[in-house]
């Protein structure tokens, strides 16, 4: 029986440890991936969980090594070769690669489970007014963090509270009432004591994720991987088209 993601997992721990060195992938030069994926999402829950999940099961599944970072980071290393294929928010300076849509994850809140905002069913951004925005500014959150917080008022970034801790010791702070965070829908399958996420009323609107890789790219594993993923947005947006139709 073939573990196609056994490989992965090591690699991961390798391309974390090194990140900072310009060589995701040290030591590893005889054992290459089918594909190295770079990441700036949750895996916790959602649309690119669901899509790892299934190119796993598949008969044809490559191997896959995962680098989490900025998304300038991340397309970056698909520039020079580092990566296959970057996993990244909306579109910034992408001259000269080929991107696509994959997905759409919408904006939460995460709040202390006592605080007022927890009871609503969605949170008006004007209510953030006041509030402590914590904005974790570990290796690789702060530019997202930040990008958010601009995305519903940019006043809003000169009363954010950076702390120098990732995504799970933050999200552990909103818990323990130190303030609240803006996070995407794919960080609600993470459990955390005291934390309760609710989604941002309109006019915020989702988050688009776009897969980034290299022009004339013919990697059989990266076309399949593009394949799968297309498939699966086509299956989501069926589904939303269905409930809306309700």
């Amino acid at each position: 029986m073939r573990f196609p993601s056994a490989y992965g997992l090591e690699a991961v721990a390798a391309a974390m440890a090194f990140r900072e060195t310009g060589d995701p992938f040290p030591g590893f030069a005889e054992r290459r991936p089918d594909l190295r994926i770079g990441l700036c999402s949750s895996l916790s829950a959602g649309y690119l969980h669901d899509l790892i999940e299934t190119v796993r099961h598949r008969p044809d599944a490559p191997s896959m090594a995962f680098v989490e970072g900025r998304p300038d980071a991340v397309v970056a290393g698909v520039r020079r070769g580092e990566l296959d294929l970057a996993l990244a928010p909306e579109r910034r300076d992408w001259r000269g690669l080929e991107h696509e849509v994959l997905w759409r994850d919408p904006l939460m809140l995460a709040v202390p489970e006592r605080h007022i905002l927890a009871r609503e069913p969605e949170i008006m951004p004007s209510a953030l007014q006041g509030e402590r925005i914590l904005v974790a500014v570990g290796a690789h959150e702060r530019d997202v963090s930040l990008d958010l917080i601009e995305r519903l008022n940019p006043a809003w970034t000169a009363c954010a509270a950076p702390i120098e801790v990732e995504r799970e010791t933050l999200l552990g702070l909103v818990g323990l009432e130190f303030g609240v965070a803006l996070v995407t829908g794919a960080c609600t399958g993470d459990v955390h004591p005291g934390v309760v996420c609710r989604p941002l009323a309109p006019p915020v609107r989702a988050l688009d994720f776009h897969a980034v890789w290299r022009p004339r790219s013919h990697d059989p594993a990266l076309s399949r991987f593009l394949n799968a993923a297309r498939t699966l947005r086509l299956a989501r947006e069926a589904e939303a088209s269905n409930d809306d139709g309700r």
